[in-house]
Protein backbone atom coordinates (compact mmCIF):
# COMPACT_ATOMS: atom_id res chain seq x y z
CA UNK A 1 0.00 0.00 0.00
CA UNK A 2 2.70 2.48 1.00
CA UNK A 3 4.52 2.46 -2.36
CA UNK A 4 1.29 3.65 -4.00
CA UNK A 5 0.92 6.63 -1.68
CA UNK A 6 1.59 10.09 -3.16
CA UNK A 7 1.69 13.32 -1.22
CA UNK A 8 1.19 16.71 -2.81
CA UNK A 9 2.77 19.63 -0.95
CA UNK A 10 0.86 22.88 -0.56
CA UNK A 11 1.82 26.33 0.58
CA UNK A 12 -0.35 27.38 3.51
CA UNK A 13 -1.86 30.83 3.20
CA UNK A 14 -3.18 32.00 6.59
CA UNK A 15 -5.10 34.92 5.04
CA UNK A 16 -6.99 32.78 2.60
CA UNK A 17 -8.41 29.28 2.62
CA UNK A 18 -7.27 28.76 -0.97
CA UNK A 19 -3.95 27.06 -0.37
CA UNK A 20 -1.85 26.62 -3.49
CA UNK A 21 0.22 23.66 -4.53
CA UNK A 22 3.94 24.41 -4.69
CA UNK A 23 4.22 21.73 -7.32
CA UNK A 24 6.03 19.08 -5.32
CA UNK A 25 4.93 15.48 -5.22
CA UNK A 26 6.46 12.94 -2.83
CA UNK A 27 6.12 9.23 -3.52
CA UNK A 28 7.18 6.46 -1.12
CA UNK A 29 8.98 3.53 -2.76
CA UNK A 30 9.73 0.25 -1.03
CA UNK A 31 13.46 -0.50 -0.66
CA UNK A 32 15.47 -3.32 0.91
CA UNK A 33 16.90 -2.84 4.40
CA UNK A 34 17.99 -6.21 5.78
CA UNK A 35 15.20 -8.01 7.65
CA UNK A 36 13.00 -4.92 7.89
CA UNK A 37 9.83 -5.42 5.85
CA UNK A 38 8.68 -1.81 5.76
CA UNK A 39 11.58 0.33 4.59
CA UNK A 40 10.98 3.14 2.15
CA UNK A 41 12.87 5.63 0.08
CA UNK A 42 11.22 8.65 -1.47
CA UNK A 43 10.98 10.29 -4.87
CA UNK A 44 10.38 14.05 -4.80
CA UNK A 45 9.22 15.58 -8.09
CA UNK A 46 8.09 18.85 -9.54
CA UNK A 47 7.26 19.64 -13.17
CA UNK A 48 10.91 19.62 -14.31
CA UNK A 49 13.05 17.86 -11.71
CA UNK A 50 13.13 14.70 -9.65
CA UNK A 51 15.16 13.43 -6.71
CA UNK A 52 15.39 9.93 -5.24
CA UNK A 53 16.24 9.61 -1.53
CA UNK A 54 17.14 6.01 -0.72
CA UNK A 55 16.89 6.24 3.05
CA UNK A 56 18.57 3.31 4.80
CA UNK A 57 18.73 0.79 2.00
CA UNK A 58 20.82 -1.92 0.49
CA UNK A 59 21.26 -2.07 -3.27
CA UNK A 60 18.13 -3.56 -4.84
CA UNK A 61 16.08 -3.43 -8.05
CA UNK A 62 13.98 -0.52 -6.77
CA UNK A 63 17.08 1.57 -5.96
CA UNK A 64 18.44 0.96 -9.47
CA UNK A 65 15.08 1.80 -11.05
CA UNK A 66 14.70 5.05 -9.10
CA UNK A 67 18.26 6.18 -9.93
CA UNK A 68 17.51 5.66 -13.61
CA UNK A 69 14.12 7.44 -13.43
CA UNK A 70 15.23 10.55 -11.54
CA UNK A 71 17.67 13.38 -12.24
CA UNK A 72 19.60 13.04 -8.97
CA UNK A 73 19.81 10.71 -5.98
CA UNK A 74 20.69 10.89 -2.31
CA UNK A 75 22.08 7.47 -1.43
CA UNK A 76 23.02 5.61 1.76
CA UNK A 77 26.62 4.57 1.02
CA UNK A 78 27.57 3.47 4.52
CA UNK A 79 30.41 1.01 4.13
CA UNK A 80 33.31 -0.15 1.94
CA UNK A 81 31.45 -3.41 1.22
CA UNK A 82 27.68 -3.54 1.12
CA UNK A 83 25.72 -5.19 3.90
CA UNK A 84 22.17 -6.56 3.93
CA UNK A 85 20.85 -3.23 5.18
CA UNK A 86 23.19 -0.62 3.66
CA UNK A 87 24.98 0.07 0.39
CA UNK A 88 28.74 0.09 0.09
CA UNK A 89 31.41 1.47 -2.21
CA UNK A 90 31.09 -1.69 -4.31
CA UNK A 91 27.45 -0.70 -5.02
CA UNK A 92 28.42 2.90 -5.76
CA UNK A 93 30.94 1.67 -8.34
CA UNK A 94 28.13 -0.26 -10.11
CA UNK A 95 25.87 2.80 -9.97
CA UNK A 96 28.55 5.05 -11.48
CA UNK A 97 28.67 2.81 -14.56
CA UNK A 98 25.00 3.30 -15.46
CA UNK A 99 23.90 6.58 -13.89
CA UNK A 100 24.95 8.67 -16.93
CA UNK A 101 26.67 11.35 -14.84
CA UNK A 102 23.54 12.13 -12.81
CA UNK A 103 24.20 13.80 -9.47
CA UNK A 104 24.73 11.33 -6.64
CA UNK A 105 24.79 12.76 -3.13
CA UNK A 106 26.21 10.27 -0.62
CA UNK A 107 25.03 10.03 2.99
CA UNK A 108 25.31 7.85 6.09
CA UNK A 109 29.03 7.21 5.46
CA UNK A 110 31.56 5.73 7.84
CA UNK A 111 34.85 7.69 7.80
CA UNK A 112 36.43 4.86 5.79
CA UNK A 113 33.65 4.90 3.20
CA UNK A 114 33.84 8.68 2.89
CA UNK A 115 37.59 8.47 2.31
CA UNK A 116 37.10 5.87 -0.45
CA UNK A 117 34.38 7.94 -2.11
CA UNK A 118 36.75 10.92 -2.17
CA UNK A 119 39.40 8.68 -3.76
CA UNK A 120 36.98 7.75 -6.56
CA UNK A 121 37.21 11.39 -7.67
CA UNK A 122 33.97 11.26 -9.66
CA UNK A 123 32.73 14.69 -10.75
CA UNK A 124 29.05 13.79 -10.38
CA UNK A 125 29.37 12.51 -6.79
CA UNK A 126 28.74 15.06 -4.07
CA UNK A 127 29.92 14.36 -0.53
CA UNK A 128 27.99 16.80 1.64
CA UNK A 129 28.88 18.51 4.87
CA UNK A 130 26.24 19.42 7.44
CA UNK A 131 24.20 22.41 6.28
CA UNK A 132 25.11 22.08 2.58
CA UNK A 133 22.36 22.95 0.10
CA UNK A 134 22.01 21.55 -3.42
CA UNK A 135 20.03 22.23 -6.55
CA UNK A 136 18.78 19.46 -8.81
Amino acid sequence: IMEKTNVNIYEYNSENENNTSIGLNVKAVKVAHGNFENSYGFVVRNETNSLFISGDSSYCDQVEKMILETKASILDISFIQSKPSHMGINDLEKIIKYCNNKKIITTHMTPEAKEKIIELNEKNIIIPNGGDEFSV
